[in-house]
């Protein structure tokens, strides 16, 4: 954003080229996020148009291809398209036909369908409730900017108009999606991917915000207000971000010394050439002391660790700890394979260890 203002503003090469630059790196970084940027320079670009010296665009395509280069080579070698990714097949390009181009477009566009009363709902708790003073102080000064528009420069009024497309596109695509990352689905936390997704948001709300306070500070008492709304911002988000519910830093600093105090009692009890069965994300508190499987769910699963077992490799059950009816459940799960276990270590912070045994073996 900074770069492409300076360079519509001083009109020099370089600023192309830094431009298209760190444009493609951003890409290469989260490269699905390449339409709501595209979208965004566009409008911009498109509002500002009398400012843009046309013959230095190539050295902003080449600064673009520049930054995304490495990224589609990477993928060319690894998977053989440029356009594949590691998690998933990526964007399915249209081919002859309406039924594949409209397809196209609502994957790219709306990916996640588009759903209001989803979006509202997102929207009241992830940016209205989640951080309320920064939405208070991001709608006067979008008022405030309205208020000036007479004055402002092209330049500025193509990055107001921008914000707005782009925090609308933000808000209608991954407004519209429902999930939850929290095991409460009410509870609306820090850690959220929402968060991350709309971070965005913040960003394009940083400089109506400092052009609001920046004339502020110039008013009879300008300086004590601006100075009092800085202290306030500080207080509340160093609450939201240190003790905030669920995943503020000094509570998951005080759950990861338990849970390293568990991986340690684990270790005590289990031998060094052991393997730990971890499903879901425990894994990462015995790794790479302890061999581990993450997964432990299928028959086949079942077969591998009681191959493990019949080997003489000793096997473990690391998992929320079971009631009486579960764990008779488990038991007759696992009679198909000639295996039980019993409770090595439980009160293990809701976990308990689990040894794997070949039925009749003591």
């Amino acid at each position: 954003m900074w770069l492409w203002y300076q360079a519509l503003k001083k009109q020099k090469i370089i600023w192309y080229l830094l431009t298209g630059l760190i444009l493609g790196l951003a890409i290469a970084v989260r490269s699905s996020e390449i339409f709501w940027l595209a979208t965004a320079f566009g409008v911009w670009s498109a509002y500002c148009y009398k400012q843009i010296i046309w013959r230095y665009l190539p050295w902003l395509i080449l600064g673009l291809i520049l930054g995304i280069a490495p990224v589609l080579v990477v993928n060319y070698l690894i998977y053989g398209q440029l356009f594949i990714v590691g998690y998933s097949g990526g964007i399915t390009l249209p081919t002859a036909g309406g039924e594949s181009v409209t397809k196209f477009i609502s994957q790219v566009i709306l990916p996640f369908g588009f759903h209001p009363r989803v979006m509202w709902q997102t929207f009241l708790h992830y940016i209205v409730q989640f951080s309320w003073w920064w939405f208070i102080l991001v709608l006067i000064s979008t008022g405030f900017v309205i208020k000036k528009w007479q004055i402002l420069s092209q330049e500025v009024k193509g990055l107001f108009l921008m914000s707005l497309v782009v925090s609308a596109w933000l808000l209608v695509v991954y407004g519209s999606w429902w999930f939850s990352d929290n095991p409460d689905p009410t509870a609306i936390t820090l850690g959220s991917s929402y968060v991350r997704y709309f971070l965005p948001l913040y960003i394009l709300g940083l400089w109506p915000a400092s052009f609001y306070l920046a004339d502020l500070w110039l008013k009879k008492y300008g300086r004590v207000i601006v100075s009092g709304i800085v202290i306030i911002f500080i207080t509340l988000s160093a609450n939201l971000v240190l003790w905030g519910q669920d995943e503020g830093l000094v509570i998951l600093q005080k759950r990861l010394w338990q849970f390293e105090n568990v991986s340690r009692v684990v270790q005590g009890i289990t031998p060094s050439d052991s393997v730990i069965i971890a499903p879901g994300r425990t894994d990462k508190f015995f790794w790479p002391e302890r061999q581990v499987i993450t997964s432990f769910s299928t028959e086949r699963e079942y077969q591998a660790v009681g191959r493990l077992v019949k080997a003489g490799i000793p096997v473990y059950l690391f998992n929320l700890t079971f009631n009486d009816i579960q764990l008779e459940q488990w038991q007759e799960k696992l009679k198909s394979v000639n295996l039980e276990f019993k409770e090595e270590k439980g009160d293990l912070l809701g976990h308990s260890l689990y040894k794997f045994l070949l039925i009749n073996t003591p």
